[in-house]
């Protein structure tokens, strides 16, 4: 709680950077992980990827958020993940 409190307060963050770290955080498990993707992110906060992608970036880039990558594939789909943790 008091961790958020000074992102917010001083975490300089645009609009769709607030939007989607509340996002994230209504989003994230127990452990503090999401997995999701650009499309998933950008039709759930109603912006277009790039914007999505420039706001996860800008989590990334404050250590607000941490990535991984990891793939997931059956037979006739490969879906590329990335899964976040809040630090």
């Amino acid at each position: 709680q008091e961790a958020l409190q000074t992102i917010v307060q001083y975490g300089n963050l645009s609009k769709s950077e607030m939007a989607l770290l509340l996002w994230l955080l209504g989003t994230a498990g127990i452990d503090g992980s999401i997995i999701t993707d650009l499309d998933e992110m950008s039709g759930a906060l109603g912006i277009g990827k790039p914007m999505a992608s420039k706001a996860l970036k800008g989590l990334v880039e404050r250590n607000i958020v941490s990535k991984t990558n990891s793939i997931i594939s059956s037979k006739e789909i490969s879906l590329h993940h990335r899964k976040y943790y809040f630090l």
